[in-house]
């Protein structure tokens, strides 16, 4: 019997892990995310910033991964649009 209570404390524990570091990792994504459409260039009308902070507890967790890679592929096209700009200036 106590063999069995060890492993069901066992494997609690190892469940509570995962959910933590689950929401650990959607914080995380959560954070970058606001950091990301506040930053975001094609997001630039207040209205527009605060219509996707207010959809963004409404989203799958797809679709949030999903907008990440999105925002972050444009913000990283235009960091190397502005330094070819910038190299293209001095000459």
């Amino acid at each position: 019997m106590v063999v069995i209570k060890n492993r069901f404390i066992d494997v609690i524990y190892i469940m509570m892990k995962k959910i933590v570091s689950n929401f650990d990792k959607q914080t995380a994504t959560n954070k970058n995310l606001l950091l990301l459409i506040k930053s975001s260039r094609s997001i630039s009308e207040d209205d527009d910033v605060a219509n996707w902070i207010d959809i963004l507890p409404k989203m799958s967790v797809e679709q949030k991964n999903r907008l990440h890679e999105i925002l972050l592929h444009e913000q990283l096209r235009l960091e190397k649009i502005d330094r070819k700009y910038e190299v293209e200036q001095k000459e």
